[in-house]
């Protein structure tokens, strides 16, 4: 902190004018002098004829520099206000002499704003200027400390939305807002040629082969993960022998077809019973795909399964409760995979 009291130079001038030249004014007072304030410092280098390595000017000594270059602003803002529906912010500068900061403070004093022509001109230079250049954040990534920090300022109370909502008149505007344009909007964008080659290209994608097994293998992972509670490909089927059902997947519709087209089965139920099972510690309900009765009297139970998922644990607790529970009234249990459904 400077002190006030007189400075024995005699202690600084060689100091200044061996290092100086290779500092700014704050790191030599960091480094030698931090009771000697900046202006003190930069009035003693002056007399001495020494120059930092580069001056850090204050806004107060901006703002005497600007003054001391536009002289009588009135004249300056006059001259603006005749030329500026004409000439772009570079030239006026150009043509005044004074730069961008000094422009910028002179329209905010005096409340000069671009009308319809410079607004346009301007975006058309900020179009101009990003064309074939590289976004300055490209490629750039946030520190984990810069997250959190950003995460922690938007908490709670610090965030502008915060305990606030939104009252009914206000949804009733946004709502008749985006039934006025943006329904219209959407819609005349998806009539659009964009719209519909976007469309094609990824239907095109979603047939091919490998996106389907990519999605497939996907899809089993979650699903063995418990992070999915998708129910597969849900469809209504008309059964001859088991009625209108609501199968879950593509394989049970093939089970329904195979069950029609077999003349040894008389009828079926879809998921007709619960039975109890233990996992994890647990006492859960399963239930069995279908109740197949046979024309011979045979009663079995049919759970339809890929075959890569009938060796989990779940599953296999799964399975003993069913075989348990068949045994004791009489029926059969079967397990059916892809093999025993799409095999000629």
């Amino acid at each position: 902190m400077p002190s006030g009291k007189p400075v024995d130079w005699a202690l600084y001038d060689d100091l200044l004018r061996s290092e100086l030249p290779s500092l700014t004014i704050k790191e030599w007072q960091k480094m030698y002098a931090p009771h000697i304030s900046n202006k003190t410092i930069g009035s003693r280098a002056r007399k001495l004829v020494v120059k930092p390595a580069k001056y850090e000017l204050t806004l107060e000594h901006k703002m005497k520099i600007s003054h001391s270059l536009i002289g009588d602003e009135s004249h300056v803002v006059s001259k603006i206000l005749e030329i500026r529906q004409d000439y772009s912010n570079s030239q006026i500068m150009g043509m005044l002499g004074i730069d961008d900061a000094t422009l910028s403070r002179i329209y905010k004093r005096n409340n000069i704003r671009l009308n319809e022509i410079g607004v346009a001109r301007a975006r058309k230079q900020m179009r101009e200027c990003s064309i074939g250049k590289m976004p300055w954040n490209k490629n750039s990534k946030l520190s984990e400390d810069t997250k959190l920090k950003i995460s922690m300022s938007l908490l709670g109370c610090k965030n502008g939305q915060f305990g606030k909502k939104l009252s009914k008149e206000h949804l009733l505007k946004r709502a008749v807002s985006f039934n006025n344009s943006g329904r219209e909007k959407l819609r005349s964008y998806l009539a659009s040629d964009t719209a519909k080659g976007l469309r094609a290209i990824l239907i095109a994608k979603l047939r091919t082969p490998e996106y389907r097994e990519r999605a497939s293998v996907y899809a089993t992972e979650r699903s063995r993960n418990g992070l999915s509670h998708s129910r597969g490909k849900c469809s209504h089927v008309n059964s001859i022998k088991g009625g209108r059902i609501y199968v879950k997947s593509s394989y049970e519709s093939k089970y329904v077809d195979i069950l029609d087209s077999d003349p040894s089965v008389a009828s079926f139920k879809y998921e007709p019973i619960k039975i109890k099972y233990s996992h994890d510690n647990l006492i859960k309900n399963y239930t069995p795909d279908f109740l197949v009765v046979f024309a011979d009297g045979r009663v079995e139970l049919v759970e339809i399964k890929p075959a890569k998922m009938i060796f989990l644990a779940k599953n296999q607790a799964k399975f003993e409760a069913a075989m348990s529970y068949a045994k004791d009234n009489s029926m059969e249990f079967r397990v059916v995979t892809e093999d025993g459904l799409f095999t000629s």
